[in-house]
């Protein structure tokens, strides 16, 4: 290679016989240079202080204010009529893509949610129909996104990498790709733009035709170029793997209320993860503000009320802003506000007039929605009964799966976390493949969480891992490593998922040994059984885990044919399990502890002895009503209550628990107007005087795993771990309790599974429909 300037002058000569590569992109191989087009086109920024009317936090990474968002455009030529068109795409950062003025997809913070250091993933759109001969241009936003935050700092630069393939009529081909022709302008109408704090959008800064051929751009500069190294990116983008996320649900305010001068609430009667959809009809210049929250003010304890009734609350929000400013430009035809770089957990958005007076709210916003964000899985589970507040149960459990499915499974939407808990996850993973088809989902989550395995074979307990991820053994977080593999398994008949993840799975249970003493677990954890009403030790659980582990892996290696290992993971579950019992337990069905969730997890695991299993089913019976009927489990042995109790021939206790509706319980947040899943037992709690206490999140899945139970066991909606995927059935109804009746349906990917029974005198009448051929 050899470059001279305009006066015929060798500036720069390689031939790269020596293998050196004197660039810090491309490969030298065979003495050639391989150059592929993974250049990205990066706005250039600015050590200047950005200006902060709106009070905006810093950038924890940077300790800076978020610049504008930066908008990329690319004007190209097509010479012929085109025949087919792929656009491949994506960002060190979330990004908004348009072409010829069209947005290229209705679809939300994409490329997704991953450790960017090692997967970056791209999109595949067809945008045949959005090009034309001739002149054509392509415009994209890039934002934060998860690429940088309080959790995550992946990288300093944001930028695009993008390549368009048109195939003309005739045949010949042309390509498109992101290079040093781009051109970036850092002054648009995305003022702001965090994740979790908000957006700004000032519509005044709006640059018309942006996206759209002949634009004069002379204001905008040429972009930088820098390699995916250069950006501390994957190097090779692979292929988005899971569904992208979208509005799937449109949600209508149920009522609005002014609570204050220029000061107004609207209710969407659901608590919900999304953004806003807003038709406004004001003068130019009038700014607007939205703020967001789960409850409104009013009716709170003393201490925790912090503003006039009916405002909205944002004490559980932590450091999130939750905040979302507009400024209009004034259009006598209204114009829309529809955030597209930021999200909220929310069922209450107050609208506030900033620099204006405003009297009738419907006045100013005259098209309001709700939009649900959340990836595009469909749905497959629904669960009807005789008793309504278990029905909102369910559909709370229901509304907090889809709420944190968003890119990963998320432990809350709302505050300034919103990160993929792996504990979480595989505890609520077998109710997710009812709700929903999750299975491309939950393996691309899975795939994240082997991918920050550290080399002694250690899970983290959140994935994508932050880079400040920690390095302890986290029982029943870590176990997500065998877990979920193990899940997708039993509910999609998948092989392949066992084989993707069995090398890390192995890895797994042999760190679980090598950090024992004679299979005999540390007394520490990280988190043990989270948020319990009571303390079960860190031995009980980690050791119990690690049986559990053990014995799904023993199970893996059967269904994969390697024999040896079955019986070395054999061996390993059975020297776990016996040392959970000669610890943990008196040795004749008694736990040391005596804590509702050893029992649970002793039953559930068949870690006692069998012939002490009926001793301690009975146990675990009279330590539920010595507590008033009630639970006291945390986040380790919820999953496991209901279902340890019904197999153990107490389904009679396991309604009594559904039923339940004192604190604490599944049905008391329902009593008191819940719409989804709390994370706390004690998430809302009423004082003698009907004052209310908020404790963190109130939109969190985890205790809402109660819903397989009502699957599985209610309707008797099961696999085969023999013949899984449904492909044979087990129906096993339970009716018991006050309910007359339960109904419900899962749609399998054979078809549709309908269970149902019914009180009718003194008999109970049982239907049931299956798919033709299985």
């Amino acid at each position: 290679m050899t470059v001279r300037n305009a006066e015929g002058n060798v500036i720069f000569s390689a031939d790269f016989s020596d293998g050196t590569n004197p660039f810090d992109g491309g490969t030298v191989t065979d003495g050639a240079l391989s150059v592929k087009s993974n250049v990205f086109c990066v706005n250039k920024t600015t050590e200047q202080e950005q200006e902060n009317p709106d009070n905006r936090p810093k950038n924890g990474a940077t300790n800076k204010i978020n610049e504008p968002a930066p908008m990329f455009r690319k004007e190209f030529t097509l010479e012929k009529e085109i025949a087919s068109a792929r656009l491949y795409l994506t960002s060190a950062g979330n990004h908004e893509a348009y072409l010829n003025g069209q947005k290229v997809s209705e679809t939300y913070f994409d490329p997704g949610r991953t450790n960017y250091s090692h997967t970056l993933q791209y999109q595949t759109y067809d945008v045949t129909s959005m090009l034309k001969k001739g002149a054509n241009a392509f415009g994209a936003y890039v934002g934060h996104g998860w690429f940088q935050t309080k959790w995550n700092n992946f990288g300093s630069y944001f930028g695009l990498l993008m390549k368009l393939d048109v195939t003309y009529a005739d045949g010949t081909k042309t390509t498109v790709v992101s290079d040093g022709t781009f051109k970036t302008y850092s002054d648009g109408p995305i003022r702001y733009e965090d994740l979790m704090n908000g957006e700004t959008y000032d519509a005044n800064y709006e640059v018309e035709g942006w996206s759209e051929a002949g634009l004069d751009d002379r204001a905008w500069e040429y972009a930088v170029c820098r390699t995916a190294q250069a950006m501390r990116v994957a190097a090779t983008p692979t292929a988005s793997a899971e569904q992208p996320v979208t509005a799937g649900v449109k949600l209508t305010p149920v009522a609005v209320e002014k609570v204050a001068d220029n000061t107004f609430v609207y209710d969407f009667g659901q608590n919900m993860a999304g953004i806003p959809y807003l038709k406004i009809r004001g003068e130019k210049g009038q700014k607007i503000k939205l703020t967001y929250g789960e409850v409104t003010n009013g009716n709170l304890v003393s201490w925790q009320d912090n503003g006039v009734p009916g405002s909205v609350y944002r004490g559980n929000l932590t450091d999130a802003q939750a905040t979302d400013f507009y400024v209009c430009k004034g259009d006598p035809d209204g114009e829309i506000f529809h955030p597209t770089m930021t999200y909220h957990g929310f069922r209450y958005m107050q609208v506030e007039a900033v620099n204006f007076p405003l009297e009738e709210v419907g006045s100013l916003l005259v098209d309001v929605k709700g939009y649900v964000l959340y990836n595009d899985m469909e749905r497959t589970g629904w669960f009807e009964c005789s008793d309504s507040d278990v029905n909102q149960l369910f559909s709370n459990s229901y509304w907090s799966n889809i709420d944190n499915f968003l890119a990963i499974p998320t432990d809350c939407p709302q505050r300034g976390e919103r990160t993929g808990w792996t504990g979480d996850a595989q505890i609520y993973a077998r109710t997710a493949t009812y709700n929903l088809n999750s299975f491309a989902f939950l393996e691309k989550y899975i795939r994240d969480v082997r991918a920050d395995r550290d080399a002694n074979g250690n899970y983290p307990e959140v994935a994508p891992a932050p880079t400040w991820r920690g390095t302890d053994t986290a029982a029943g977080w870590g176990d997500v490593a065998v877990v979920i593999p193990w899940t997708l398994y039993l509910a999609y008949g998948d092989t392949r998922v066992l084989e993707e993840n069995y090398t890390g799975m192995c890895a797994w249970v042999d760190h679980l040994v090598a950090a024992s003493d004679h299979y005999l677990r540390p007394d520490k954890s990280q988190y043990g059984d989270w948020l319990a009403q009571e303390t079960t030790p860190p031995r009980v659980t980690n050791n119990a885990y690690a049986a559990y582990a053990a014995q799904l892996m023993t199970k893996t290696a059967q269904v994969l044919h390697k024999t040896e290992d079955a019986a070395h993971y054999a061996e390993v579950a059975e020297g776990f399990r016996k040392a959970w019992v000669d610890n943990c337990t008196d040795g004749a069905g008694k736990t040391l502890c005596e804590t509702q969730t050893s029992y649970v997890l002793g039953l559930q695991f068949s870690l006692f002895d069998e012939k002490d299993r009926e001793t301690a089913a009975n146990r675990l019976v009279e330590l539920i009503e010595q507590n008033g009927n009630r639970l006291k489990t945390g986040f380790l042995g919820v999953n496991f209550l209901n279902p340890s109790l019904t197999d153990s021939g107490h389904s009679d206790t396991a309604y009594t628990l559904l039923e339940q509706r004192a604190f604490p319980s599944w049905l008391y947040p329902v009593t008191l107007g819940a719409t989804t899943i709390f994370e706390n037992w004690g998430g809302m709690t009423q004082n003698d005087e009907g004052k209310t206490a908020i404790s963190n999140s109130l939109n969190h899945y985890c205790y809402g795993s109660v819903s397989e139970w009502l699957y599985r066991y209610v309707l008797g909606i099961d696999a085969d771990e023999e013949q899984p995927g449904y492909k044979h059935i087990l129906l096993h109804p339970t009716p018991d309790g006050t309910l007359t009746y339960a109904r419900g349906r899962f749609d399998s990917q054979y078809g549709t599974i309908r269970s149902g029974w019914e009180y009718k005198g003194s008999d109970c009448v049982y239907t049931f429909e299956i798919p033709a051929n299985t």
